[in-house]
């Protein structure tokens, strides 16, 4: 993703009162193993960053700045007159949690937060989830969500994988494309790809059985007994002197993705309606045209070896590309809307 590619999805946006542009929105970013200060960000995004006190951080991140910077560029580039909120969480099972529940603890906290990090569910070695882990988790994102909070988070970059939050029934989880001239396919290349298929720890929500969604692939799937991810899609490419240069991963499509919904609430605003809160199940709603205004990745699929385990693409919901990556227009006037 390159400053201007918001263009390929419709940024700006021009709804009914005029351009939007996030402004009176308040969006977060969270951001696990670092801290960084509020002046680190002026030159960047002067005036518009604020930072709230970092944890304790016992496991560093060495690419926690980098990290942030280049979801700050791409949320700012989608909505440049949001309020950012910058939290920085030890990169633990217990940071997170300790994070989620500081932010019910704010009277206001940001209507969107963008996560662009993730653990596999289950497994030792790197940071990994406990079961009353992703039990206190969810409780906790389900709050949130009750406070009309929408959370958007990649779905990890490990192909035919689940990592979580990503895979959470509270969280939009979002899958990476990249554009081959003016086609947009699966993100995937030797030893990454788009993270999707079906989780192992988190039942099958109803708004998603009810869509009587499959996840087709090599090996086929039994049963869909689970959540299956991702729910939407886009460029996981990042080309930015904030990053260094090139950048790839699902990492950069969680924050395009909270900018977008910024503008959906800024048109609520317009129209006297509260922000729109957890966004899955009109997703998954044929009637309410949130599908409708997604293009669909119908080319590749999200194998990391060019072989087997992977999912492929198809017409309508995929596990590389969910319902596909946002016609932002569309999809502000369907949330719009909605009650």
């Amino acid at each position: 993703m390159s400053a201007n590619l918001p263009a390929a999805y419709g940024f700006p946006v021009v709804g009914h009162s005029g351009l939007l542009t996030g402004r009176g929105q308040h969006l977060g970013i969270v951001g696990f193993g670092g801290s960084i200060r509020e002046d680190q960000f002026q030159a960047q995004a002067p005036g518009k960053v604020q930072t709230a006190p970092p944890q304790a951080i016992t496991r560093v991140d060495p690419g926690f700045a980098a990290e942030i910077r280049m979801d700050l560029e791409i949320v700012l580039a989608c909505a440049p007159e949001a309020q950012v909120t910058v939290y920085a969480f030890d990169a633990t099972e217990e940071g997170w949690i300790a994070g989620l529940r500081g932010l019910l603890d704010n009277d206001a906290p940001p209507s969107v937060l963008s996560v662009s990090w993730g653990w596999p569910e289950t497994g030792a070695g790197e940071p990994f989830w406990t079961t009353a882990g992703v039990e206190a988790s969810e409780a906790l994102l389900a709050e949130l969500a009750g406070r009309r909070v929408t959370v958007v988070a990649c779905t990890g970059d490990a192909g035919a994988a689940i990592c979580y939050p990503g895979s959470s029934a509270w969280v939009l989880a979002c899958g990476g494309t990249e554009f081959c001239g003016p086609e947009e396919r699966v993100w995937a290349m030797t030893g990454y790809a788009s993270g999707g298929g079906m989780s192992s720890v988190i039942p099958m929500p109803a708004w998603q059985a009810r869509a009587g969604i499959r996840c087709e692939g090599v090996p086929t799937l039994a049963e869909h007994s689970h959540r299956c991810v991702p729910d939407v899609a886009a460029s996981a490419v990042v080309s930015s002197p904030v990053v260094g240069g090139a950048h790839a991963g699902t990492s950069a499509a969680a924050p395009l993705w909270a900018g977008l919904i910024s503008l959906c609430n800024e048109r609520r605003a317009q129209m006297g309606r509260p922000p729109v809160g957890p966004v899955n199940a009109p997703l998954y709603d044929r009637s309410t045209g949130l599908q409708a205004a997604c293009h669909e990745i119908r080319v590749g699929n999200n194998s990391t070896t060019g072989g087997p385990p992977y999912y492929r693409s198809s017409p309508g919901w995929n596990a590389c590309g969910g319902w596909g990556s946002p016609k932002a227009a569309e999809w502000v006037e369907a949330i719009a809307r909605m009650p």
